[in-house]
């Protein structure tokens, strides 16, 4: 993952459009750190990663509780020079992953991510994790597709991102994005 500061700082020395020219590739945005135990896997959907089995984590409660992160970072979505060949996006430990997140809570490919060049849209969906993925608070089930919008909450395992298309992430980091509002109340 990289560091925001240093992204804060190129996104003060340009104008949106060079940015988004330059950086047009949609962000999640490291924000939390759920609170649990880690475990050895018991379950046979633990996927053996480059570096082991995935943790499970362990909740002492049916709510989450949610740690700010001690420094934001952002992942780029965009297909990896080295990565897998798949129609879509990997997102896992797996140093061979198009996004790749470093933490035992994450399965060696942990959720997938169907980019919509036609309509800019893209969609997640479960890979059948260890730990879950979880859009907005809702966990998916295995295969089960939610698109992403800017704003959106995206839980991998214990880490929680915000999603950014590239104008927002540019708007983000200057400290001038606000979540939109929702029609339904």
């Amino acid at each position: 993952m990289n560091r925001l500061d240093d992204m804060e700082a190129l996104a003060r020395r340009t104008s949106p459009d060079d940015f988004t020219r330059n950086n047009h590739f949609p962000v999640f945005v490291s924000r939390y750190v759920a609170e649990g135990d880690l475990r050895k896997s018991t379950t046979g959907r633990s996927a053996n990663g480059p570096r082991g089995l995935t943790m499970q984590h362990v909740k002492a409660s049916t709510e989450l509780l949610l740690q700010p992160v001690t420094r934001e970072r952002w992942i780029g979505i965009h297909r990896a020079q080295d990565g897998y060949s798949h129609p879509w996006l990997a997102v896992g430990r797996d140093r061979r992953s198009d996004v790749m997140i470093n933490d035992y809570t994450i399965s060696a490919i942990h959720a997938q991510l169907f980019v919509l060049p036609l309509v800019g849209r893209i969609l997640l969906a479960d890979a059948g994790s260890t730990n879950a993925t979880a859009h907005n608070g809702t966990v998916l089930e295995t295969g089960e597709q939610q698109m992403l919008v800017d704003g959106d909450e995206v839980r991998f395992g214990r880490l929680v991102f915000t999603f950014f298309h590239a104008r927002s992430f540019y708007r983000y980091l200057l400290g001038e994005w606000t979540e939109p509002r929702t029609l339904v109340s």
